[in-house]
C-alpha cells in the first residue's frame, strides 16, 4: 500500500508532537563517550530536510560546539518516520565512541552508523560499525543499503563505506577519529513508521515491528 497519502496529516501531528517532545527530551542527556562531557541541550533545532541537505556546512551549527547536544526531528518525509531526538555534536576530528550509534553527515551524505551485531546469540560484538543509507543505482534507482564498515586498501588506518565515504579514522591508541561530522544518539521518543501511522487511523497497527533511533534516510522519500 502507498502511504505517501498520509504525510500531509502526518506533518501537521508531527508538529503538535515535536513542541510536546522538545519540552520532555530537553532533560534527556545522558553520559558521554570515555571522559568527555556533554554540555547542556543547546536551543538549536535541525529538522531532517534541512539535515539532508548536499552543503558541507549547516548553518544552524554555526555557533554550536563539540560536546553541545542539538534536537533533530523528522515528520515522515526523510526517514518515513516521525520521531524527535537529542544527539551530541561530535564534529570531524575528534574522537567518537565505537560503541555508540550516530548519524554520520558531511556534503555529500548522510548515513547511520550503529555497532555491527553479533552474529550469533552470546557471541562477542565484532567491534565495528554499520552504515545504512541510501543507494543509488546505475539505472537511477534507489535501495536501501546496510554495509559493515572496512578498513581502506590505500590506508589502514581509515574505515569506510565499501566503495564509498571515508568517516573514520583509528589512530596510534586504537580510538575512532570521525572524519566527518558525527551526531551520537543520546535519547528521544520511539519513532513511527507512516505505515503505522496508517493502520492506526484504520484500528489496527502491529506493534511487534518497531524502529529505533538514529532512523536512516529512506530510499524514494
Amino acid at each position: 500500500m502507498n502511504f505517501k497519502s498520509f504525510k500531509s496529516a502526518v506533518r501537521v501531528s508531527a508538529v503538535v508532537a515535536s513542541a510536546a517532545m522538545a519540552m520532555s527530551l530537553s532533560g534527556v542527556v545522558h553520559a558521554a563517550s570515555g571522559d568527555v562531557a556533554v554540555n547542556p541541550p543547546t536551543k538549536v533545532m535541525i529538522d531532517m530536510q534541512q539535515f539532508d541537505q548536499r552543503i558541507s556546512q549547516l548553518p544552524q551549527l554555526a555557533n554550536v560546539k563539540a560536546g553541545n547536544v542539538v534536537t533533530l526531528a523528522d515528520d515522515g518525509s526523510i526517514t518515513g518516520a516521525t520521531w524527535q531526538g537529542n544527539y551530541v555534536y561530535r564534529p570531524a576530528g575528534t574522537v567518537i565512541n565505537a560503541g555508540s550509534s550516530f548519524y554520520a553527515r558531511w556534503k555529500d551524505g548522510v548515513v547511520t552508523l550503529t555497532p555491527t551485531p553479533a552474529k550469533l546469540s552470546g557471541q562477542a560484538a565484532p567491534g565495528t560499525l554499520d552504515a545504512s543509507y541510501v543507494e543509488n543505482n546505475a539505472d537511477g534507482s534507489s535501495n536501501q543499503t546496510i554495509r559493515t564498515l572496512v578498513v581502506d586498501s590505500s590506508d589502514t588506518t581509515v574505515l569506510r563505506i565499501p566503495d564509498n565515504a571515508w568517516l573514520v579514522r583509528m589512530n596510534a591508541q586504537g580510538q575512532y577519529v570521525a572524519l566527518v561530522d558525527m551526531f551520537e544518539f543520546q535519547g528521544g521518543n520511539q519513532p513511527t513508521t507512516l505505515q503505522q501511522q496508517a493502520e492506526l487511523m484504520n484500528g489496527t497497527v502491529d506493534t511487534t515491528f518497531t524502529v529505533n533511533q538514529p532512523v536512516p534516510v529512506v530510499a524514494g522519500q
